[in-house]
């Protein structure tokens, strides 16, 4: 049986065969998770645009 993080991961793609696992931590997930009340394709949304960022380099990007 899968837990609920596990679910999650497998939903957005996050798991331990793919590239660059784990993409997003236990603890982020864990907290969509609180933020959707349970609902898992909801805490998927918010996890993937998560990795989205990460992927896009928000985080790093220069302003020109």
């Amino acid at each position: 049986m899968l837990t609920n993080i596990e679910i999650v991961r497998l939903y957005i793609g996050d798991t331990e065969n793919s590239a660059f696992y784990p993409k997003i931590s236990d603890e982020e997930i864990e907290y969509f998770i609180e933020l959707s009340n349970g609902n898992l394709q909801k805490a998927a949304r918010l996890s993937a645009r998560t990795v989205l960022a990460y992927v896009a380099g928000i985080h790093i990007r220069e302003r020109t």
